[in-house]
């Protein structure tokens, strides 16, 4: 599961924002999702935190595609989770342990594709800077949150963009 979903709305979130994704912020009705907390897992401390977004633009609420809707449901009955404690049952991110899927899952998955690939390695981090200049040049607006102009000037964005994309 680790993977299907996210790909979906990357774009739109951080990492850590998908991770602290709970069902209670789910609204298949208005297919939309709720943006109000962030989630990361600080190897230091060996311990989750759960905390608000980076700034008050950071509580959003973020459209689903049909295709990202039948894949919610389909998470929500997933069966190859095989236990889940109660500390973690609301949340819709999981691994195959029942605990929530660290932020380095999808760079270490990333990090494969880009060594297959032959490429430099790059996170999910840059791909989201690069998407967000895309949307930025095609005018689409409404979905992002926060001031996003400094990240489309992002150096190494545009570099990932020059080198990746055109």
């Amino acid at each position: 599961m680790a993977g299907e979903y996210p790909k979906k709305v990357w774009d739109y979130t951080q990492p850590g924002e998908l991770i602290g994704l709970k069902w209670e912020d789910v609204d298949f009705k208005s297919k939309t999702i709720q943006i109000c907390r962030s989630m990361e897992y600080r190897y230091s401390a060996k311990e989750w935190r759960i905390g608000e977004p980076k700034n008050k633009s950071g509580y959003r609420t973020i459209p689903l595609t049909k295709e990202a809707v039948a894949i919610l449901k389909k998470q929500k009955k997933n069966k190859r989770i095989s236990e889940i404690s109660t500390e973690w049952e609301e949340f819709v991110f999981l691994c195959r342990k029942g605990t929530p899927v660290k932020n380095s899952t999808y760079d270490t998955a990333l990090f494969k594709i880009c060594d297959k690939a032959k490429i430099p390695r790059f996170s999910m981090h840059i791909l989201r800077h690069t998407k967000i200049s895309m949307l930025k040049s095609l005018e689409i607006k409404g979905i992002l949150g926060g001031n996003r102009e400094n990240e489309i000037r992002n150096r190494r964005t545009s570099k990932c963009w020059k080198k990746y994309i055109i």
